[in-house]
Order: structure tokens, then sequence, then C-alpha cells
């Protein structure tokens, strides 16, 4: 990783802008059907955040889970501030793990997904950090449940698309970056960049929330877009490419996400001003199907931002500073996931 990566956690659109999207149960997030495993793994490695405040019920309820279903001893690899999950997922794969387990929040499961991407050896979520919005778009309630546990060391396999953000900062290109939820230029990162540390510890996904609210007065920026080579010249408060449906813990922001189309969904919130908050807010108050002209939704395969000014990005909650210009672009299908019994029984009936 570099250094120009403050890694804060894992919260995309927030406060205000998902305050106006309509709250309501998330799409089914896949064009195809989860499989079941073929055989029972024979190394798993558990890649592992310690910072996590359920680190210790997580260990222990894992160690239980792997003598009950005859898995072996689970190899525990802890990441640091300085490698916060690459080195240790290289490390996994090296010594030939079939099963490797991401152990914290969307930040821990970006990076460790990023390695694992087209070997072909699973991911399996244990959502212990503050958002873990990837986790909650599979139906995955945050916390070291034995249902997540079980789900990640057995549960049947999805192949979900990982997006690839690559940003310039000072000239200079950035290493691309893995996306599995999202990735905000503008506001909406500048917002999770001034998460107040404190709060995130206490409340969680609120602390994000709260600091959107803080920034919803500040002023859209010009930008320029080009989705899939179509230039757009705007004005926005947030531009958004997002691989889930879901944001902010229930609020279905991008309705036509889906993980494994192969496409990413393109959000320009177009804020004239902040009289125009109301109209965004009444969508999720009201339930208005239609969206307010704020809201600009396309579908493409490559986004390509470029700002008045350097601005921040966020990649699932991680923030790039000083971005000159920012790329997203998709690898189909490249991950393969562990995820809960009822999405595959759910696609069946």
């Amino acid at each position: 990783m570099t250094g120009w990566v403050r890694h804060n956690g894992g919260m995309g659109a927030i406060g205000p802008v998902a305050a106006g999207l309509q709250p309501r149960r998330s799409p089914f997030p896949f064009t195809g059907a989860p499989r079941g495993r073929e055989q029972r793994p024979r190394r798993v490695v558990a890649v592992v955040n310690p910072a996590s405040r359920w680190i210790a019920p997580t260990l222990q309820r894992l160690d239980e889970a792997s003598r009950r279903l005859e898995l072996g001893r689970i190899e525990v690899i802890r990441t640091t501030v300085d490698d916060p999950g690459v080195g240790q997922t290289r490390a996994a794969l090296a010594a030939g793990a079939e099963l490797v387990l991401a152990a914290g929040g969307d930040g821990t499961a970006r990076l460790v997904a990023g390695e694992l991407a087209g070997t072909g050896v699973p991911l399996g979520l244990l959502p212990i950090g503050s958002a873990n919005l990837f986790a909650r778009n599979l139906g995955l309630r945050p916390g070291p449940s034995w249902e997540n546990i079980l789900t990640a060391l057995s549960g049947p396999l999805a192949d979900v698309d990982l997006g690839q953000v690559a940003c310039v900062v000072g000239g200079t290109a950035v290493p691309v970056q893995p996306m599995l939820v999202m990735a905000g230029l503008g506001r909406d990162a500048e917002a999770v960049d001034q998460v107040r540390g404190r709060l995130k510890r206490v409340a969680g996904w609120l602390a994000y929330a709260e600091s959107g609210w803080r920034h919803m007065l500040a002023p859209a920026r010009p930008v320029r877009c080009r989705l899939d080579g179509v230039p757009v010249d705007t004005s926005a408060w947030t531009v958004l490419a997002a691989n889930c449906p879901r944001v902010l813990n229930h609020v279905v922001a991008f309705p036509g996400a889906r993980l494994d189309d192969g496409g990413i969904e393109v959000l320009r919130l177009e804020l004239a001003g902040p009289w125009q908050w109301p109209a965004v807010a009444a969508k999720g108050l009201l339930h208005f199907r239609a969206s307010p002209a704020p809201l600009v939704y396309d579908t493409v395969r490559e986004l390509h931002v470029t700002p008045a000014a350097p601005t921040p990005v966020q990649i699932d909650g991680d923030v790039v500073r000083g971005v000159e210009s920012m790329t997203v672009t998709v690898r189909p299908r490249a991950v393969r996931v562990a995820v809960p019994r009822q999405l595959a029984r759910r696609r069946l009936t």
C-alpha cells in the first residue's frame, strides 16, 4: 500500500446523500446463483485486523468452529498499520491456503479480495469492522456470530466483480486499489476523511453519517467525467462508482447494482445549492420512485473523473488525498466469496 492511502474503516455514500435515498429491502445482489462447495478446504488462513473491538470473541469462536468442522488449525495472521492486508494475503497464498478469511471491516476485505482475485481461492468474511458494507450487501450482520463464522467456513460460493481504482496524485499514478463496495470523489470523501475517530469507535457507521451531515452545506465542485469515453462536464457534490446496491446499513442507494454483472453504477449528486437537499431527502421519506434532478445515474464499464482542483477520493472508506484524476474499471467475477445459504435458496425460489 502507498502512504497516500489513509485506512479509515469503510463507508461510502454517507450522511445527507444516504438520507435522501429510499430505505427498502436490498435487491438480490447477483445475476447468477451461488453454488455449493465441492470439497472442504484443507488449509484455512485468517487475515485479522487486531484493532477490532470484536477480535477476541471472533478468534475464540473461529477456533471452536474449526474443531467442530474438523478443519484443523486455522492460521491467524494479523494486519499492521504499515501492511493492512496485502502482505498477509500473499503469505497465505504462498503457504497453500485454500480459503482465506478477512476478519475486519471493508478496508481489510477489499485488500484481501484484491490479492485473491483471479486465484480461485475463496474469501470468507468475518465482518467485525465499523461499517461492514460489503458484508451487509451479502446479508451478513456485523459481529462475531456463529452464523458469520459458519458462512465463511462452509457457505456457498459466488463469483463477484472487483472494482479497480486508479488515482493520480501530484502527477504520479498511485498503485491501483481494489474496490468491493464503492469509490467516491468529492465531498463524500472529505466527510469520510474527517470522521471523528473516537465517535467511530463508539458509534460505528453512525459516525460516518454524523460527518456527512457536517459537510452537507458544502457547495458542489466542477468535475469532468468520462462515462465509457463519453465526456460530461458538470458540478457535483460527489461522484460515486458502486459495485453494491446498499449503503449506510439498510439504505439502497444503487438499486440497479449487481455484484456479478461486470458493470459499475455511477451516481452524480449534481447539487445547484443546499435548497435541493429537501428534494433529495423526500425520495427516501416519501418513497418516491423517480429520482429528483440532483441524482443522476449511469451504468458503465469505465468511469474517469477529473476534478477542477485536487480533491480526496475514498475507496471502501479508505482515503486518498489530493487526487487529480480517478479512473474506475472492473474485473468481472474475479473474486470467489462465501455467502449465506439463504442467498442460494432465495435465488432458487
